[in-house]
């Protein structure tokens, strides 16, 4: 008979699950900021070519997140959640570290630009997987009563980890100068993160095998029911939906801001900053009342808040300080909102034993594709005037999303995660 681990032995355990989470924001925000500082040392040409080419690595590494979470999201299946999230945190901190000590291309020539590629394909495909490997971890280990508050750490680890990397960088920057930051000092916040992911990984050694994992039988892909592709169809729809919504107020409200309607630099960072503050200190409480409202009622506010807000707020973008706040603020609450309910959403809809396959690869290839060019869609539409056509487009992304995921919640797969027992939390 399987021995399940006691509540006392998982409890408190998930800042250590969502801390990936952190980690994941805090390399994707610092590799942004820190680009066109490092990238001449890399790739050739002048600086704006090099910043091009920085982030074009970037945006080419995203592609493989899919890859990441089916390969991770399967081992976590075949071989458990916990020794999944120690290879997906893991690999992430070696190839931070990587970056921190690669030396540039005055020294080792073409291959620096190589190895860069390849330690951001490491970072893509590991982190492809710690997202939805981590989602499996929490929702199996949560209570019923409890998944949508435990959804919400997290969107407050995501937060949390752009303002870190954020906050480091504006200090390495203030302190050592322009110069040292391009010689040296760019290395620095990688060596961290590489350190704090090793760290973690080493923590998450601690962690109980989820009682789900523990208790299910071994099941094939090859053995599953011909209807589980609606499910994987359902939490892609959803996850597209989520991304595109979240990159059009965090990235594209922003950018047109900036770059079409000429607000300054520090009109759109300083409300972006008041934004992101807020919602570190409100994404709890969001998650303990989505609770009480349930998931269903959540994910319908939400979609339609969004339906109705988004052709006010993104056709009347205003480039002051209170216009951006109002936009950015209503946009990033909603999306809070609808984040919180990400992890039960997608979990529920898979049976344990495909679990981490099943969330890995539906997130992860709606993650890459629509997260990835929504904003460079946006600012395509937005040059061509037609920024009508992209709130239509994004507005019938989030019904899609949600009617696909309420018909799915509502049929028997939306019932797997129900038979947990009551006194195993996190």
């Amino acid at each position: 008979m399987t021995v399940l681990p006691s509540a006392g032995s998982v409890r408190g355990s998930r800042l250590i699950v969502a801390g990936g989470n952190f980690l994941q924001f805090f390399d994707w925000i610092l590799y942004s900021l820190l680009a066109p500082v490092f990238a001449t040392q890399f790739f050739g040409g002048d600086r704006l070519s090099a910043a091009f080419q920085a982030f074009l690595v970037y945006g080419g590494s995203l592609l493989l997140r899919p890859l990441g979470g089916a390969l991770v999201g399967r081992f976590a299946d075949r071989h458990g959640r916990r020794r999944a999230l120690m290879i997906g945190v893991g690999a992430a901190g070696v190839a931070s570290l990587a970056i921190a000590v690669l030396p540039g291309r005055s020294t080792i020539g073409v291959a620096a630009p190589v190895l860069l590629v390849l330690a951001r394909a490491l970072a893509a495909l590991a982190f492809g997987g710690e997202w939805p490997t981590a989602v499996t971890y929490l929702m199996e280990s949560a209570r019923p009563g409890a998944r949508l508050v435990q959804g919400s750490y997290f969107v407050l680890t995501c937060t949390a980890g752009g303002f870190a990397a954020s906050a480091l960088g504006t200090l390495m920057s203030a302190a050592l100068g322009p110069a040292a930051l391009q010689t040296w000092g760019w290395r620095v916040p990688f060596a961290v993160a590489g350190v704090l992911s090793l760290v973690l990984c080493l923590l998450r050694r601690g962690l109980a095998e989820t009682p789900a994992y523990l208790e299910t039988e071994p099941v094939e892909l090859a053995g599953s029911r011909p209807g589980s592709l609606r499910p994987a169809l359902a939490v892609a729809a959803l996850a597209a939906a989520a991304s595109v919504t979240t990159t059009t107020f965090s990235i594209a409200v922003p950018a047109i801001a900036q770059d079409r309607l000429g607000a300054s630099p520090t009109v759109v960072l300083g409300a972006n900053t008041l934004v992101t503050g807020a919602l570190v200190v409100l994404v709890l409480p969001i998650g303990r009342l989505a609770q009480r409202s349930g998931l269903q009622q959540t994910l319908a506010f939400t979609s339609i808040g969004f339906v109705v807000s988004l052709p006010v707020l993104y056709l009347t973008i205003q480039p002051t300080f209170g216009g951006l706040l109002l936009a950015s603020g209503v946009g990033m609450l909603l999306s809070t909102a609808q984040g919180v309910t990400l992890p039960e959403a997608m979990a529920s809809v898979f049976p344990a034993r495909l679990r981490g396959f099943g969330v890995g690869l539906s997130q992860g290839v709606a993650d890459a594709v629509f997260g990835g060019f929504a904003p460079s869609a946006a600012l395509a539409f937005a040059a061509g005037g037609e920024d009508g056509w992209y709130v239509i487009i994004v507005c019938g992304l989030v019904l899609l999303g949600w009617g696909a995921i309420a018909v799915v919640l509502r049929g028997a797969a939306g019932r797997q995660l129900d038979p947990l027992p009551t006194d195993v939390t996190v």
